[in-house]
């Protein structure tokens, strides 16, 4: 299981880095990703998937743990959403996004 989500946060982290960069932002990878996660998780996601305010309801951080749990991958999904339907030239949705990635 662990293995799959770690799959699934670093499709999402590519996807960021694309989208930050002005690159090709595919989101197949994505999809695959986490079509492939267990039961439990997909299911969060798809619960969670229409909330604005995810931390209002689930425990999810601003920075990304090293044990990539159930909210780490929530809140990867939640950001990546946000990204597949901003833009680019949002600097405040990328600096929050850097922030959780802990990139500087």
């Amino acid at each position: 299981m662990e293995n799959r989500r770690k799959n699934a946060i670093d499709a999402m982290f590519s996807f960021h880095k694309a989208f930050k960069d002005n690159k090709d932002t595919d989101n197949t990878k994505v999809t695959e990703k986490i079509e492939a996660l267990g039961v439990t998780d997909k299911n969060f996601l798809i619960v969670t998937r229409d909330i604005k305010d995810i931390k209002g309801v689930y425990p999810v951080s601003d920075v990304i743990s090293d044990k990539l749990t159930l909210a780490d991958l929530i809140m990867a999904y939640h950001l990546y959403l946000k990204e597949l339907n901003g833009n680019n030239t949002d600097k405040r949705l990328i600096s929050q996004i850097n922030k959780f990635y802990k990139i500087k």
